[in-house]
């Protein structure tokens, strides 16, 4: 063999060494690509658990499905420091190819997670599991799609209330995102003892700081030493904007009806009585600081209990101090004080009228006459021209109420310009 050919033949087995050295890495390399799409869920899982490890969390999970573009985990269950606060059924997360190992997401649907949460009396949650807000921290960048929840329950314990609230929802953006809020038996510890309460919402944004809350409180029995009251429903709607300040605004209605209250000085049957209203209410300092409202009241069979207070109420609207000085009404503004007396012995109560409410004080007008009628009587006061029916000068710590009466019973009664002023504290 010539040294050509030894060179020809050498460079053959170099090539063919070379060859099979490729289509062994090669083969490897599919082996591994395919070990590694069949174990893909487990990696993902592993890395997502790891995650959590770094946050300080301890997770178990289970990836059900995975595609390019498509993954379901399911059996979510989260714990620190071996105590489970979250669990979920599922995660389904939607994802273009390799984005999601970078941790980006197209859409997120959770699937009924549980959270158990504590909350101090402030409202703030005070569980350890919460990261701190201290230091600067990068905020979680949105699914494109949103994120959804579905039949979330939230396990929640406060000083003043404790409950398994049900929610479900959804946020696209931060300034578009809605909630459905359903959270039967709230147990409120409140001075009447410890009440059932329902709760139902529906909250909808309305801009980065702005949100929409329509919904209804149910408390079907509340008994108590001092006050027992059956069928209570308040429904409500109100819009919530945050302003300069802090500053809130909320503008809406509210409609109450219960169908029977006692207490030691008021009992009632029906009632029904509804406020809209503007009011500005200053968080940091946390205190009311305007209100314009509309009322529109409905009390039937309501009686004044405690009779001193109801003889007192009689004197005011009869102006009895003042009639027994004056010659002719002072023979009989006693028979017309008891009656009046007897009357809110058992009443009803019907009118309409705006409330105004400052640091300066608050003022109470009439839209029409305000409707007084029980015992075979009825009772009219109407608002005098360009007055309001009371108003409180909060700075000189007075009282005033005007009106005009017209009162029709067994002893008929006009009084033109009632004016009547009084101290006191609110």
């Amino acid at each position: 063999m010539t040294d050509l050919d030894k060179l020809s033949h050498n460079g053959k087995k170099s090539r063919l060494r070379w060859m099979w050295w490729g289509l062994g890495i090669l083969a490897c390399l599919t082996v591994g690509v395919f070990l590694l799409w069949q174990n893909r869920a487990s990696l993902l899982a592993g890395q997502i658990e790891k995650r959590l490890a770094k946050m300080g969390y301890e997770a178990d999970l289970s990836i059900e499905t995975l595609t390019t573009h498509s993954a379901r985990i399911t059996d979510i269950r989260i714990a620190q420091d071996g105590e489970v606060f979250f669990l979920a059924d599922s995660l389904k997360l939607e994802f273009a190819g390799r984005a999601v190992f970078a941790g980006v997401f197209e859409k997120a649907t959770l699937v009924r997670p549980k959270l158990t949460v504590h909350i101090d009396e402030t409202g703030q949650i005070v569980d350890r599991w919460l990261p701190s807000q201290s230091g600067a921290q990068q905020k979680p960048k949105l699914p494109s799609k949103g994120v959804f929840i579905e039949d979330a329950i939230v396990q929640w314990e406060a000083p003043f209330a404790s409950a398994e609230t049900e929610i479900s929802g959804e946020i696209i953006t931060a300034d578009h995102w809605s909630a459905v809020v359903h959270s039967p038996g709230i147990l409120w510890q409140s001075e009447f003892g410890v009440i059932p309460v329902d709760f139902d919402t529906t909250i909808e944004s309305q801009g980065i700081n702005s949100f929409r809350a329509t919904g209804t409180i149910r408390i079907v029995d509340l008994s108590s030493k001092t006050l027992q009251m059956s069928g209570l429903q308040t429904n409500y709607s109100v819009h919530i904007k945050r302003g300069e300040g802090n500053i809130i605004q909320a503008k809406g209605w509210t409609q109450f009806a219960w169908q029977h209250l006692v207490s030691p000085d008021f009992e009632s049957g029906p009632a029904d009585s509804r406020l809209e209203y503007t009011a500005f209410y200053d968080a940091p300092n946390k205190k009311l600081v305007d209100m314009q409202a509309d009322w529109d009241v409905n009390i039937q069979d309501a009686g004044l209990v405690n009779t001193q207070k109801r003889t007192r109420l009689a004197n005011l609207l009869t102006a009895y101090d003042a009639a027994l000085v004056a010659p002719v009404a002072q023979h009989f503004i006693g028979d017309i004080r008891n009656q009046a007396a007897q009357m809110f012995a058992h009443f009803g109560l019907t009118g309409q009228g705006s409330l105004a409410f400052d640091q300066s004080g608050y003022k109470i007008a009439l839209l029409g006459p305000l409707h007084v009628s029980g015992d075979g009587q009825n009772l009219q006061i109407s608002p005098k021209r360009n007055t309001e029916f009371v108003v409180f000068d909060q700075a000189a710590g007075k009282l005033f109420l005007r009106a005009d009466l017209d009162w029709t019973a067994r002893r008929a009664l006009h009084i033109r310009g009632l004016d009547f002023r009084a101290h006191s504290r609110n």
